[in-house]
């Protein structure tokens, strides 16, 4: 809430967390049938305000019909790859349905694409407008203000259901550390192109602070990397990611907040890094070293973002 002592908050009881939920889903009756399924659909989401919220504005508005659709989803919530979580286990299966119950294809991937920055960052529109119009998210939008358009949409709709939540920063916005771990969760099984048969990892969670690139095996098949605060000095001479379609690499510059170009350290990119990855369509680097030469194989690409690079062959190529 933006306060300047931040104060940790416990889980609701129950009558505050049925009051809560009463006002975010807009139910004024509380005798009703359909407030009786109400009732124990905010029972589902473990008096966690979030969860809370991001349901019963899922919910707002349905009938009696949907609400008992819900409950049932709830009750049977999909439990993906998460073991002895506890008290999480309903934070997971109230996120995972308000995910589920977004109208909009597009704003399921606009939200994974927020989930590729690091916990507590603000993520700027315009970037995840960048990275939609590369990935062809929209494909009716006739020019990038158009795209950015879509994107804003999306944005207002993620942030009505308490899924983004507004920054500090004018065109930034910010994604809750719980919502955030779902939706990498749910990244993991989810295909990273509608019109794709293969099953494929949207994302890698964890990309922080690596000091050399990741070699292990589930990268290979990844659509998705993020690796925006990282401490890689070098990319080996080929990735291994044939299924690529984005890449966010930036090198980590101490004593900055954000993107900077004070930082003086580098990620060196060989002229052969990115051989073999013909799906990838966006490219986003910050703070590397590389060659006009390394790019030329990258026949996909469709979004290149270079933020305080060097180009060692800047002066030698004919554009």
């Amino acid at each position: 809430m933006n306060c300047r002592p931040k104060n940790l908050l416990d889980i609701l009881t129950e009558d505050e967390a049925w009051a809560l939920f009463q006002t975010a889903a807009n139910l004024e009756d509380d005798s009703t049938a359909l407030s009786n399924v109400a009732k124990r659909v905010a029972k589902e989401c473990g008096c966690l305000p979030i969860a809370i919220v991001s349901v019963a504005k899922a919910l707002r508005g349905k009938s009696l019909h949907g609400w008992e659709r819900a409950l049932t989803k709830l009750q049977e919530g999909e439990y993906i790859e998460i073991q002895d979580m506890s008290g999480e286990e309903k934070a997971f299966k109230s996120l995972k349905f308000s995910f589920d119950e977004l109208p909009r294809e597009e704003t399921k991937r606009c939200l994974l694409l927020c989930s590729l920055y690091p916990k507590d960052h603000e993520i700027c529109v315009e970037d995840v407008s960048r990275y939609a119009f590369g990935l062809g998210l929209y494909q009716h939008a006739q020019s990038l203000k158009d795209n950015l358009s879509e994107v804003l949409y999306a944005i207002d709709e993620l942030k009505d259901c308490h899924l983004l939540l507004e920054a500090g920063s004018k065109g930034h916005v910010k994604m809750h550390d719980l919502v955030r771990d779902v939706v990498l969760l749910i990244g993991k099984s989810y295909l990273a192109a509608r019109e794709s048969r293969t099953k494929k990892e949207f994302i890698v969670g964890g990309g922080v602070g690596f000091e050399e690139w990741p070699m292990d095996e589930r990268f290979k098949d990844c659509a998705a990397i993020s690796l925006l605060d990282n401490e890689i000095g070098r990319l080996p001479d080929q990735l291994d990611s044939p299924r690529l379609e984005i890449l966010l690499l930036a090198r980590r510059t101490y004593g900055t907040v954000g993107y900077s170009s004070s930082g003086e350290e580098f990620t060196n990119i060989l002229d052969k890094s990115f051989q073999g990855m013909e799906k990838l369509r966006v490219l986003s680097l910050t703070h590397g070293i590389l060659s006009i030469q390394s790019l030329v194989c990258l026949m996909s690409l469709r979004t290149l973002e270079l933020r305080y690079c060097k180009l060692t062959d800047l002066a030698s190529c004919k554009i």
